[in-house]
């Protein structure tokens, strides 16, 4: 970095960014612009510059630069002439920033006039944040301004300072009110004109012929723009509790309502909004990955021209990073030729081909290593953060995986749901009532 300040970096030296990952490059982005906004001459003339060497893309240029240039002076977002952005990339921008700039603040608080934001009024936050949304690494960047004590993962959120929000973060005001991933993230969809998703389970029961085991009454209400971990000991119920809601077992009371849509009675309104995976592979192990998939698409879209079929399987597989191994061929379990990972991707692909707006996966990652596990979860995410809602029932998940939920469902023995709620606050949860549980004993 300070040879690139004292402009003695040469351009045909191999450059380490050239093995980031989009994270690390918006990270040493944030990082060089903090150096150079030391001397506002440096600002403009070099900014640029080190943002394209770095290799960020246009349009996350642009909304980097007029979330790191905003402050407690600023009237609006401005956009230096000597850029170099073109203006095509501008005005792409100018289409999408809705959906990409959030901005919290409070009515006690004076703030500066924005124009190009989803604006909020929020009481407790004695200032205000600036989110920034980028979907090429799945997270948002905020930063705040005001005299509160605000804390971020626990941590004081430090003045003008900017700071990656990932999902299943949350930020914490001086009157100790959350403010948490899914939260930014409704206001954003909101905000982006998506129409959003309502899934609500009112008193559902179900029990198995001649045993005690089932779903016990189960009531709650999910929405778009989050993903719903579902946990428990094996063989509390928490596949058939995924069988209940997608419609494929039918209660034996209470309800589950999608958009007001009963899914069991009115399940031909409901086509093509509900996907659900379940844990064994829907794979044809003689073909390759690109024509699993284009057999399924051929199936699902006979309306389609040959040509709208290819370009949508190119991009799903692309967007699953299974472009690579596309032609090569899926295998059995005693013949692998692609990984574990990628064919859990693979048969997340074949539902996603539809585009349901409610996903439900059963186990998706049974058997994976850590880091196909987290590529399946950050697949996951992606879908929520584009407006889905994600129902996922996992084994044992990692504190990594823990993470990334927005909301978590338990189990116990005999399908009784023990705690529904935010994932966060499972642990404290769970300690009081053993505290309860222990008092009432020794009383």
């Amino acid at each position: 970095m300070d040879n690139f300040v004292n402009g003695s970096i040469k351009h045909d030296v191999e450059l380490p960014c050239e093995t980031m990952t989009a994270e690390q490059r918006i990270e040493l982005a944030i990082a060089f612009y903090r150096v150079l906004s030391t001397n506002p001459e440096w600002l403009h003339q070099k900014l640029f510059t080190a943002l394209n060497v770095i290799g960020i893309q246009p349009e996350d240029t642009i909304c980097l630069y007029h979330f790191l240039s905003f402050g407690p002076s600023a009237n609006q977002f401005q956009f230096p002439s000597n850029s170099f952005i073109s203006q095509d990339d501008l005005k792409g921008w100018e289409q999408n920033i809705g959906s990409r700039l959030i901005f919290l603040y409070d009515e006690s608080f004076i703030a500066p006039k924005v124009d190009k934001a989803l604006c909020q009024k929020h009481s407790g936050l004695g200032g205000y944040l600036l989110f920034s949304y980028f979907h090429t690494i799945g997270c948002y960047i905020v930063k705040y301004h005001g005299d509160r004590q605000i804390l971020i993962e626990d941590k004081p959120l430090i003045v003008g300072r900017s700071y990656c929000f990932k999902p299943g973060f949350c930020i914490t005001l001086s009157n100790g009110e959350q403010i948490r991933y899914d939260n930014i993230t409704r206001i954003r969809l909101l905000g982006s004109g998506i129409q959003p998703i309502k899934l609500v389970i009112q008193d559902l029961e179900f029990n198995f012929p001649r045993s005690n085991q089932g779903i016990k009454p189960f009531s709650t209400i999910e929405e778009s723009g989050r993903v719903v971990g579902i946990i428990g000991g094996s063989g509390v119920g928490k596949s058939t509790l995924l069988n209940l809601l997608s419609g494929k077992l039918k209660p034996h009371r209470g309800k589950v309502l999608i958009n007001g849509y009963e899914v069991h009675s009115e399940s031909h309104k409901l086509m093509g909004v509900v996907g659900y995976v379940p844990q064994d592979d829907l794979l044809i192990e003689n073909l390759s990955v690109d024509q699993n998939m284009l057999f399924n698409a051929r199936l699902c879209f006979g309306n389609y021209s040959r040509k709208q079929v290819r370009e949508l399987v190119d991009s799903t597989l692309k967007s699953l990073d299974l472009w690579e191994v596309r032609l090569l061929k899926v295998g059995n379990a005693l013949d692998k030729v692609i990984s574990g990972g990628q064919r859990k991707r693979l048969n997340i692909g074949l539902e996603l081909l539809r585009e349901p707006a409610v996903l439900f996966l059963d186990e998706p990652t049974s058997g994976l290593l850590s880091n196909d596990s987290v590529m399946v979860l950050n697949l996951l995410r992606n879908l929520v953060d584009a407006g889905k809602l994600v129902v996922v029932n996992i084994n044992q998940p990692s504190e990594r995986l823990f993470r990334m939920f927005d909301s978590l469902w338990v189990l116990d023995k005999g399908g009784y749901p023990v705690y529904v709620g935010n994932p966060t606050e499972v642990i404290s949860y769970f300690r009081e009532k053993s505290l309860t549980v222990g008092n009432l004993i020794v009383t």
